[in-house]
């Protein structure tokens, strides 16, 4: 028998698969529960009954439409349980949680596109490093980095944001187009597009990705990107025929803030010291005109790319807590890509810094004093509740140091994750000066 074949030789990854499949189903065991037992953030209760609809007329709701679509799927599909269906505004609100089967089913069914598109994205890591290295070991670390990474517990199926399904879009749309598979891969960033703006700013970056590749390519991106946004906007150009003008003209002023980064001045819900538009704006562009720049744009550098392009919003720019799933799946395949070489110890210290940071500054702005959205029905979850208002006023006197040493360690990080980029980027350049 050959050596190569044989049965013996397989065992090693058959094991890596099933340990891959056990951590999967554990992962997606523990959000699911956690996302039933964290009914109370206030953003989760505005989704879900903005989505809580059953009627067919086409509802426009600024910026919040195709995620109020997206959440009415399983809205229609808890009022098809054999459980009661009461007012979801009777069972959930603000505040206000009465626990019951019914409430437990709604909760779980709204967050349901949360769990799936984060459980999702791990497999898009996967399969895009996977894609992007040839590693079986590398797209390992970024699988289970993902499914196991706690704040994204906490950020998606506790808190119960929308934006984790635009990020695990993009993580599509990048590794749909890392296969060549330009159309599609227009189609997938173009529905992220729709869900939450911030991936327009990426898609100058894979124009010129999909350009090197050929003019096909580019038209194949192109078009499918177009396809998306034209096929979503034509009922609502229909029905609302001349008004649709001014009503894109609002969108900026209008619960979309994160336009508002580029093409107008900041309006942020916070008086911090935050950084100008303009600066966000001049490094993005020096971002673009420096992978313009490049003799070759191949998979790898596209990412570091995309990465880069959302690093300085985060590092010296004011954010809400949810915006930070848009860029954790970057930092978790630069990871895992790149901390072998660039030294595993130095890029693992970065990394935690990054996340710890992170996770302190969104915990103590926002977690603790929401009590983790905890039911306070359940008296175990009571307790934590308790303790977590008793850490809020243990800290109350320094809560503003303790923001300010977080976000400065996150900046820092991020300036070494940016400079690790353009290392690795723009050496074929400074080769080029040097000869």
């Amino acid at each position: 028998m050959n050596e190569a074949n044989s049965p013996t030789r397989r065992v090693p990854y058959n094991i890596k698969r099933f340990h891959a499949a056990a951590a999967f189903a554990l992962a997606a065991a523990v959000k699911s529960l956690a996302s039933i037992v964290t009914p109370l953030n206030g953003d989760f209760i505005n989704w879900a009954h903005m989505a809580s609809f059953t009627d067919l007329h086409l509802r426009y709701l600024g910026p919040y439409t195709a995620p109020a679509y997206i959440l009415n799927l399983p809205y229609r599909l808890w009022l098809l349980l054999p459980v009661d269906h009461p007012n979801p505004g009777e069972i959930l609100n603000h505040g206000v949680f009465k626990p019951s089967i019914s409430a437990y089913t709604y909760v779980f069914a709204m967050k349901l596109p949360m769990i799936i598109f984060d459980l999702l994205t791990a497999i898009l890591i996967y399969k895009a490093l996977n894609q992007i290295t040839g590693s079986e070991k590398k797209s390992l670390i970024g699988y289970y980095l993902w499914l196991f990474n706690p704040y994204l517990l906490v950020a998606v199926e506790m808190s119960g944001e929308i934006d984790v399904i635009p990020a695990s879009l993009v993580v599509l749309s990048l590794l749909l187009l890392c296969r060549r598979k330009m159309v599609a891969s227009g189609l997938a960033l173009a529905s992220a597009t729709l869900i939450r703006i911030y991936p327009l700013i990426l898609f100058p970056l894979m124009l010129i990705k999909a350009r090197r590749e050929s003019g096909r390519s580019l038209a194949g991106l192109s078009t499918g990107f177009a396809m998306g946004i034209l096929c979503t906007l034509t009922p609502f150009i229909y029905h609302f025929k001349a008004e649709i003008i001014p009503i894109l003209w609002s969108l900026p002023s209008y619960g979309m803030g994160e336009i508002s980064w580029w093409i107008l001045e900041p309006k942020l819900s916070s008086n911090l010291p935050e950084t100008d538009t303009s600066l966000l704006a001049f490094i993005y562009l020096l971002l673009v005109a420096a992978w313009l720049k490049l003799p070759r744009v191949n998979a790898s550098s596209l990412m570091d790319s995309m990465h880069m392009a959302l690093l300085p919003y985060f590092a010296f720019s004011y954010w809400n807590e949810e915006f930070l799933l848009w860029i954790v799946p970057f930092t978790t395949m630069d990871y895992a890509l790149n901390r072998e070489e660039a030294g595993r110890l130095a890029y693992s210290i970065t990394f935690t810094a990054f996340f710890l940071s992170m996770s302190t500054y969104i915990s103590v702005r926002w977690w603790l004093p929401r009590q983790l959205f905890l039911d306070p029905t359940i008296p175990i979850l009571n307790r934590i509740r308790e303790m977590a208002a008793s850490a809020v006023t243990g800290i109350e006197y320094i809560e503003e140091s303790i923001t300010m040493i977080s976000r400065s360690i996150l900046a820092g990080a991020s300036a070494i994750i940016m400079a690790g980029i353009l290392q690795r980027n723009m050496r074929p350049i400074l080769s080029g000066i040097k000869g």
